[in-house]
């Protein structure tokens, strides 16, 4: 969805390289979904994955808006323009809280010491340096990096819990950076088999 918008609205061109690298991430999303479909009971994975299709739109809209709002990484700073969502976040959602009746009571020390640091670093810093890179580079890039979450999972997964992927899965993993390296190229995919093709020939 970030490749369609960011092109339809013309914010970066459509190129072999994106569209390869694209096709390869979703390839290994799915590769991985299907590996994961005998784990869970299917309660509610209809309706999981239409949210998952909804939210991908949004997310889809969010990067081309801020390619769109900040063209220059030297004309924002992405700390304020965060430290404005967070204020417009608190004001609009505050009065919830009294509607409905949130208890805190409940709520320990420890408890919101890990919300506080799972605030910070993956809802600000990380965001952040999401923001920053789509301005950095493309939305299509950094929509695919994202993706790269999924070998990662699987890295720490296996030190912290002993659980090892299966050959599905791993296949998968290596699809999603293989497409992550692709959407990356400088050069275009088809010049690099021409190339190749004339060398060998």
């Amino acid at each position: 969805w970030t490749l369609l918008m960011s092109t339809f609205f013309k914010k970066e061109k459509m190129t072999s390289n994106k569209g390869v690298g694209v096709f390869l991430a979703l390839l290994g999303g799915i590769m991985i979904r299907l590996a994961d479909q005998g784990e869970d009971s299917g309660k509610g994975t209809l309706y999981g994955d239409a949210m998952a299709f909804v939210s991908a739109i949004c997310y889809g809209i969010y990067s081309t808006l801020i390619v769109s709002f900040f063209p220059e990484d030297s004309e924002v700073s992405m700390p304020l323009v965060f430290g404005y969502l967070g204020l417009f976040g608190l004001i609009s959602t505050f009065p919830l809280l009294f509607v409905n009746r949130v208890p805190f009571s409940g709520l320990t020390l420890h408890t919101l010491s890990i919300i506080s640091l799972n605030a910070v670093f993956d809802s600000v810093i990380a965001d952040m340096l999401w923001a920053r890179s789509v301005v950095l580079t493309t939305p299509t890039v950094a929509s695919v990096g994202l993706a790269l979450t999924i070998p990662l999972a699987f890295v720490t997964d296996f030190i912290f819990n002993d659980l090892v992927p299966n050959k599905l899965e791993v296949l998968g993993a290596l699809l999603v950076v293989i497409g992550f390296g692709a959407v990356s190229l400088k050069r275009n995919i088809n010049d690099f088999l021409s190339r190749w093709w004339v060398t060998s020939a």
